[in-house]
């Protein structure tokens, strides 16, 4: 059977490139493939092709046989590697992954901004968020009762103010609650920091896509790329990493009272940077 002759090509190649054996699933794909090809070919009307193609009769010299094989297999191992669905145990690390993440009820991490700048988020329930700058900007914000404040470390100012339902700490931490349960893309596997991270790319909304990142060892998401690609705007990107879920946080570090010796100002400082406009 032309078909099996072809997929035990096919295997013994997809194993010198890769050191791995074709998955059963694959298999099961691309042998009907091969069977309808050659139904198909059985069919025609033209002897001569019928008989090149599966006897490799007539004029094909040995030398032409093997390099048609070659093309064959490559452009098959190529096609495979290329458009098949991720691979069924890479979907369930993420789903797992995905689904012990979403139960977190505390969380912390860093951000880091194309322009070099960072800062620091704690997030505990049932709606706390403090972030901290690297350019002196601290926003503490309690999303249940709409109220935020603004301290200015560098003129030792704050400012308190009411949020809505628009505000970008709402909308990230919920997005975050609601990553999809399935990837969309495979980015592989890499080694950092002496660690094996299988990467996946999953389309949060239009303009916004997120690559995660999850320790196989652990099941743990260890960063997350976040694309920012809106209609009509300049594309943006945040490396989130350093992520700890359900750490205990201390209820006094998210009280909306200034420090000792900060003075209230009347006014919002907007800096340029400012952390909520990410």
């Amino acid at each position: 059977m032309i078909e099996n002759d072809v997929i035990g090509i096919i295997k013994t190649k997809l194993k010198k490139i890769s050191k791995k054996s074709m998955p059963e699933e694959t298999e099961k794909i691309i042998k009907p493939f091969f069977e309808e090809f050659k139904l198909r070919y059985q069919k025609a009307s033209n002897v001569k092709i019928r008989q090149h193609i599966f006897s490799f009769k007539g004029n094909w010299s040995p030398y032409l046989r093997f390099a048609v094989i070659s093309i064959m297999v490559v452009l098959t191992v190529l096609i495979l590697t290329t458009f098949l669905p991720i691979n069924e145990r890479y979907n369930q690390l993420y789903a797992q992954t995905i689904e012990h993440f979403k139960t977190f009820k505390t969380i912390s991490y860093y951000v880091e901004l194309e322009e070099g700048l960072k800062f620091s988020v704690q997030y505990t329930d049932p709606g706390l968020v403090r972030m901290n700058s690297s350019w002196g900007i601290e926003i503490i914000t309690d999303l249940v009762e709409e109220k935020q404040m603004i301290l200015s470390h560098s003129k030792r100012t704050y400012f308190i103010k009411k949020i809505f339902d628009t505000d970008k700490n709402k909308i990230f931490l919920k997005e975050l609650r609601n990553l999809p349960e399935q990837a969309d893309v495979s980015l592989g596997k890499k080694f950092k920091n002496g660690k094996s991270l299988e990467g996946f790319q999953v389309f949060v909304h239009e303009g916004c896509t997120i690559d995660v990142w999850i320790d196989a060892g652990s099941k743990e998401i260890t960063n997350l790329n976040v694309k920012f690609h809106e209609k009509g705007k300049v594309e943006s990107y945040i490396n989130i990493k350093d992520i700890e879920l359900n750490a205990k946080m201390d209820p006094a570090d998210f009280k909306l009272e200034p420090p000792e010796g900060y003075s209230f100002s009347t006014k919002d400082p907007n800096e340029k940077f400012y952390v909520n406009e990410f």
